[in-house]
């Protein structure tokens, strides 16, 4: 994926930023990482294409899901040691 990334870079350097994007949209669908979708939205976004809204949505999405997650796990070991640590972060 960093290597996709850096060639979609070069292809913007380049003027080829449609080519870019498209780059960007593959790596985004094949990783399904926030900071790839990231990547795509913002391309999109500087290019003013409508999808840049949804796709900055969706980062949002999967990064509160991730953040949930780590709290989740957090509260789950800290629950053990301190309930009252677990309590706190779940409010």
């Amino acid at each position: 994926p960093d290597r996709q990334f850096a060639q979609a870079v070069q292809l913007q350097l380049a003027g080829q930023r449609e080519a870019a994007r498209g780059l960007l949209e593959r790596r985004a669908t094949a990783t399904q990482q926030p900071a790839a979708l990231a990547d795509l939205a913002l391309l999109e976004d500087q290019l003013g294409r409508p999808e840049a809204g949804p796709r900055w949505k969706q980062v949002v999405a999967q990064l509160v899901e991730l953040f949930e997650v780590a709290v989740r796990e957090f509260a789950t070991v800290r629950n053990g040691q301190n309930g009252y640590y677990a309590s706190v972060l779940m409010q």
